[in-house]
């Protein structure tokens, strides 16, 4: 997925709660994984604890997803 520069912004924030808003096939699923696998990573100024970190998804298809996604790229 080629990513936008608010979007690369958005997964690259380390300055506390991050809120998205966007349409539809927008790329949400994508930004939020990236920006939580970015925040347990070494590369974070301070990588935080799983626990940690909550991430609120409107259904258990769409959190199942986002785990997936995560999980694949902090493993």
């Amino acid at each position: 997925m080629r990513l936008t520069e608010p979007q690369k912004n958005a997964i690259r924030h380390e300055g506390g709660n991050l809120q998205l808003i966007a349409c539809a096939g927008s790329g949400k699923t994508e930004v939020v994984a990236r920006h939580i696998a970015h925040l347990l990573s070494p590369a974070a100024r301070t990588p935080l604890v799983p626990a940690n970190i909550v991430a609120f998804t409107f259904t258990d298809r769409a959190a199942a997803e986002l785990k997936e996604r995560i999980v694949s790229r902090v493993h």
